[in-house]
């Protein structure tokens, strides 16, 4: 699973994920115990939802090395006031595309997977993690709804749903 990657990747990618992640402990953990499973892009984890983010890291590296089929995360971050987690599968399992979720201001579509394959799996995590950071206030994890802060859609407890600095 992407043995070839060099040992700079490697070390320029924790270095990153030490300043990206400072305020998710959990992630940080994750993918210091499994390098290879990314994010390639710059990515960012809201503190509320580092336990979720590093639930689905967990069960993405346990898929790939129970399946052998490499699994890359390419990106992670809050958009739209949801989890947006894009990886890579690498396994021909590409289906047609399919309608993903919406928010009020975005529609989302995604390729779909072939029943039954490790993308499938994937997608599964992925959309699960989502759904549980869909519930949760980004900055505290508390119990959470989408509201509009000033034009910015975001995941937030009433606490800091009432704040305007954040």
């Amino acid at each position: 699973m992407n043995e070839d990657r060099d040992t700079g990747d490697v070390d320029r990618d924790r270095h990153r994920w030490h300043q990206c992640f400072a305020d998710a402990p959990a992630t940080l953990a994750a993918l210091e115990a499994n390098p290879n499973l990314g994010p390639r892009i710059f990515s960012d984890v809201p503190a509320g939802w580092d336990a979720e983010v590093a639930h689905a890291l967990l069960a993405l590296a346990r898929l790939s090395a129970e399946t052998g089929v490499e699994i890359v995360v390419a990106q992670f971050k809050s958009k739209f006031g949801g989890l947006r987690m894009y990886v890579d599968v690498a396994e021909d399992s590409v289906g047609p595309l399919e309608y993903a979720g919406s928010t009020p201001v975005s529609t989302s579509f995604r390729t779909s997977a072939i029943p039954g394959s490790v993308r499938e799996r994937a997608m599964s995590i992925v959309d699960a993690a989502a759904a549980r950071c869909a519930k949760r206030c980004e900055r505290c994890g508390a119990d959470a709804e989408l509201v509009n802060k000033q034009g910015w859609l975001v995941t937030a407890c009433p606490t800091h749903a009432r704040l305007n600095n954040d």
